[in-house]
C-alpha cells in the first residue's frame, strides 16, 4: 500500500480545547506549585519552552513546563550568585543559553546605589568570556533604589530613577549600558533620559518625586519605560499618576505620557502591556489603603504607535474596570492583553477596613467594552488564597501576570507572608487551532486490507476516527481531537477502487478472434480474461460466443441431368439437400461467396459447379461440388406405343411396366426433379412399388434400348 505525505488544510467545525481560566492540572499539583517561601517569586522569568526561573535572594532556580524542579539545572539544581552586590537582587534576562542577573549595593543614602551584572553559564558558573571575569559594574550614577533590564537589538538597556531629597526633582534615567565593561553608550533618540529627565511639577510648584519600572521593546522598535510621578499639594496631601515614557528611535526627546487620572496618598496602580501592533496598555488607578476609605478605582488606556489615545477604546482611549468579587471589591496590579483585544487583569480583593489583608488574588478578563468576560474561568474570573498564612500582617499579593508566547497560558504569580506560589491556567480559545497532520492512505482496490489509521497525528494531536473503516466503498474519515488541545478537526478521504468487468454478445460465423486476449474460439461457450483497470484493480472481460454455421450441402457429387431433345439443362436441375443454396461456377468464387450464378443458368455437360449453403444469420457452408453429366431425351413419340405399357395409373402402389425391346432401368421423380426410386432390370417386364411414397403426382423414368420414356403416374 502506497502512502504520500501530506499536510491536510484546515476542515473544522469546532475547537477542541479546554475553557480559558481554567487550571492545567497537568502543572505542579492541580495547576499550583507552593514554593515554601515568601517573596520567592520576584523577578520571574517566563522561557519559550514553558520552562519558568525564579529568585530568592541570591539563589536562582528553574521549574520545568510540568512545574516539577529541574535538577539539571546550574548545580544541583540552582545557580547560585557569585557577584558583588548582595544588598539587593533585581532582574533576570535570559540572553542565548546564558542567564544575566543583576545585584546593587546601598552607598548609603541619598548617595546612591551601584550595580553589577553577571552572566552564568547553564552549569552554574560564570562566564568568564562576559565583563570581567564574569561581571561588569553598571554605572548609572546618583540611580536610586533599583534598576529595570531589558534588551534592545541585542543591547542592554538599564533605567532606574535618581536619587532626591524632599524639595529637590526627580528624574528618569535610561541608558545604554556596554556588555564589556558596564558603562554608558551611545544611544541615538534617547534624548534626556541619558542625563535624568523631569516627569512632572505640582501646580503649586512643589517637586515631584518621579520613578521607573517595567519597560518594554514594541515591535516598531521604540522603547517603553513604566513611570510614577507624586508630588505634594499645599495642604501636605500627595497625589500620584502613572504613565510611561517612550524613545523612538532617532528622535532626541522622549514622549511622557502621564494618565490623567490622580490617585491620592501617593500610591497609584501602574502596569503597562504592548500588543503586536505596538499599541501600549498601560494600567493606573487608585489602590485602597489602610487609610483611605475610598473603592479602588482601575482605568486602562490605550495609545496607538504614536502615542495617541485610541479612541475606539472604552470611553475614548479609556477603559474603566469594576469587579465585585464574593462581596469584596478588587483592586488591578497588572495586565496583559491577548491577540484578540480581550484584556486580562490580575489584583486583589480589598477591604477598606484593613487594606492589607487581602483575602484572595483575583484574575480576571474583560471585553475591550469593558464588560466581563463570563467565558472565562467562573463567571469571568479565578480567584485563589495563598496557603496557610498565619502573619495575620500580610495578605496575598500579585507577584507577576505572564502570558505565554503562544498566548494560549495564563501565569499568575502571588505571595503572602509565608509562601509563594505559581498558578498556570488554559487560555487557548483564540489561539489558531492545530491542524493534525497525516500521511494520506493511497487508494487500495475493494477488499484489500485497509491499515487502521493513527490516532496520534504527525505533529502531535491525538484523537479518533470515525466512521469504522470500511475497504469495500470510498469513504471520507473525520479525525476529531481528544479534549484540552488546541486542535481542528480534520478529514481524510481513503479512496476504494472497484474492480470493473464487461459482458461481449458476439454471434459468429465459423470461428471468432477476441481482440482481449488475440485468441480464436471456433465453438460457442462463455470466455473470460482478467486483466488490470486504469485504476489498478482487476477487470473481468466475459465473453459469451455463438459459432454457428450454415447446414453443410449434401447431394450426388456426380449428376446426370435428361433434357429432352431441343431444350437446355439449367442449375435448377441439380439435385441437392439444402434449402438456400447459392450455386458457383467456381470454387474460388464460392470460398470467396463472389459471383453468384442464378438457378436459370445453363449448365454444361461435364462441367463442376458449387453449392454453398446460407443460413439466417449470413453464415455459409463449405463448398459442395456436383459434377454434371447432360443427357438428351428422345420424346415419348419415339416409343413403339405397341411395345410399352404401364398400369395401373392411378395405382395404390405396384406398377407395372413391359416393353418388347427389353427394360435397363426405371426411376422415380418427384415434381422437384429430385430423385426417389431407382431400379436396374435386364427385362421386358419390370415393376415398381410406390405403396411408400405420399399420395401425389411423380414422374417415371423407363431406359429401354438406350431410349428414355417418362410418364406421370398418379399415386393415390
Amino acid at each position: 500500500m502506497k502512502k504520500i505525505t501530506i499536510a491536510f488544510s484546515l476542515l473544522f467545525s469546532q475547537f477542541f480545547f479546554a475553557q480559558d481560566g481554567v487550571a492545567d492540572t497537568t502543572f505542579g499539583t492541580n495547576g499550583v506549585v507552593v514554593l515554601s517561601d515568601a517573596n520567592t517569586t520576584y523577578y520571574p522569568e517566563l522561557l519559550q519552552d514553558g520552562k519558568i526561573l525564579y529568585q530568592k535572594n541570591n539563589i536562582i532556580k528553574r521549574l520545568m513546563a510540568n512545574g516539577q524542579a529541574d535538577a539539571a539545572f546550574g548545580a544541583s539544581g540552582q545557580i547560585t550568585l557569585n557577584q558583588l552586590g548582595t544588598d539587593g537582587y533585581y532582574n533576570l534576562l535570559v540572553q542565548g543559553d546564558k542567564i544575566l542577573a543583576f545585584t546593587g549595593d546601598e552607598l548609603g543614602w541619598p548617595g546612591g546605589w551601584e550595580f553589577f551584572g553577571g552572566r552564568y553559564n547553564a552549569d552554574g558558573t560564570l562566564d568568564t568570556t562576559f565583563g570581567q571575569n564574569g561581571t561588569i559594574e553598571i554605572s548609572m550614577d546618583e540611580v536610586e533604589g533599583g534598576i529595570y533590564t531589558t534588551f534592545l537589538n541585542g543591547d542592554l538597556i538599564v533605567s532606574g530613577n535618581t536619587v532626591s531629597n524632599y524639595g529637590s526633582y526627580n528624574n528618569i534615567v535610561a541608558r545604554k549600558i556596554s556588555m564589556v565593561d558596564g558603562s554608558s553608550m551611545s544611544w541615538s533618540g534617547q534624548g534626556g533620559l541619558s542625563n535624568g529627565f523631569n516627569l512632572s511639577s505640582s501646580s503649586q510648584g512643589y517637586s515631584t518625586y518621579d520613578g521607573a519600572g517595567k519597560s518594554l521593546i514594541l515591535p516598531n522598535g521604540d522603547y517603553i519605560l513604566q513611570v510614577r510621578a507624586a508630588y505634594y499639594s499645599t495642604t501636605g496631601f500627595d497625589y500620584a499618576r502613572s504613565g510611561y515614557v517612550r524613545v523612538r528611535p532617532g528622535v532626541n526627546t522622549p514622549q511622557t505620557t502621564i494618565n490623567s487620572f490622580n490617585a491620592y496618598y501617593g500610591g497609584v496602580n501602574a502596569d503597562i502591556y504592548a500588543d503586536a501592533d505596538s499599541n501600549v496598555y498601560s494600567l493606573s488607578g487608585s489602590p485602597t489603603s489602610s487609610s483611605n476609605t475610598s473603592n479602588p478605582t482601575n482605568i486602562i488606556y490605550k495609545r496607538n504607535s504614536e502615542g495617541n489615545l485610541y479612541n475606539a477604546f472604552g470611553n475614548s482611549g479609556a477603559l474603566s474596570l469594576s469587579l465585585l468579587a464574593n462581596g469584596l471589591k478588587v483592586d488591578f496590579k497588572q495586565l496583559v492583553v491577548q491577540p484578540d483585544g480581550k484584556i486580562i487583569v490580575a489584583g486583589v480583593t480589598t477591604t477598606t477596613q484593613s487594606a492589607y489583608q487581602n483575602e484572595n488574588v483575583i484574575m480576571a478578563r474583560f471585553l475591550v467594552t469593558g464588560e466581563l468576560d463570563t467565558t472565562f474561568g467562573t463567571n469571568g474570573y479565578v480567584s485563589y488564597s495563598v496557603p496557610n498564612p498565619t502573619t495575620s500582617s500580610w495578605g496575598n499579593s500579585v507577584r507577576g501576570l505572564y502570558l505565554s508566547p503562544d498566548a494560549s497560558t495564563l501565569y499568575l504569580m502571588a505571595s503572602n507572608g509565608e509562601n509563594s506560589v505559581i498558578l498556570k491556567y488554559t487560555n487557548n480559545s483564540f489561539v489558531v487551532p492545530t491542524a493534525p497532520e497525516f500521511t494520506q492512505v493511497a487508494a487500495i482496490c475493494s477488499g484489500e486490507t485497509l491499515e487502521a489509521l493513527p490516532t496520534t497525528s504527525q505533529n502531535g494531536v491525538t484523537g479518533t476516527w470515525a466512521p469504522a473503516l470500511n475497504n469495500t466503498a470510498t469513504t471520507t474519515y473525520t479525525f476529531t481531537p481528544a479534549s484540552g488541545q488546541n486542535a481542528s478537526t480534520t478529514t481524510m478521504t481513503i479512496t476504494v477502487n472497484q474492480p470493473s468487468s464487461s459482458w461481449t454478445d458476439v454471434l459468429n460465423c465459423g470461428s471468432y478472434m477476441w481482440n482481449a486476449n488475440g485468441t480464436t474460439y471456433t465453438q460457442s461457450g462463455t470466455y473470460t480474461n482478467v486483466t488490470t483497470n486504469a485504476a489498478g484493480c482487476t477487470h473481468t472481460a466475459t465473453l459469451a460466443l455463438t459459432i454457428t454455421a450454415a447446414e453443410a450441402v449434401t447431394g450426388e457429387s456426380a449428376q446426370t441431368i435428361t433434357v429432352t431433345a431441343g431444350n437446355d439443362a439449367t442449375i435448377a436441375a441439380i439435385v441437392v439437400n439444402a434449402t438456400d443454396v447459392i450455386w458457383y461456377a467456381s470454387e474460388a468464387d464460392a470460398l470467396a461467396h463472389e459471383n453468384p450464378i442464378p438457378t436459370e443458368t445453363v449448365i454444361t455437360d461435364g462441367n463442376t459447379y458449387y453449392a454453398v449453403n446460407t443460413n439466417d444469420w449470413g453464415c455459409f457452408s463449405s463448398p459442395f461440388a456436383v459434377t454434371v453429366t447432360v443427357e438428351v431425351e428422345l420424346s415419348n413419340s419415339d416409343f413403339d406405343a405397341s411395345d410399352f405399357s404401364l398400369y395401373p395409373n392411378p395405382t395404390n402402389g405396384l406398377v407395372v411396366i413391359k416393353n418388347t425391346r427389353g427394360i435397363s432401368s426405371v426411376a422415380v421423380f418427384n415434381l422437384l426433379g429430385q430423385q426417389l426410386i431407382s431400379q436396374k432390370t435386364d427385362a421386358t417386364e419390370a415393376m415398381i412399388d410406390l405403396s411408400a411414397l405420399n399420395s401425389g403426382t411423380y414422374f417415371v423414368k423407363v431406359t429401354a434400348d438406350n431410349q428414355i420414356r417418362t410418364v406421370k403416374v398418379l399415386k393415390k
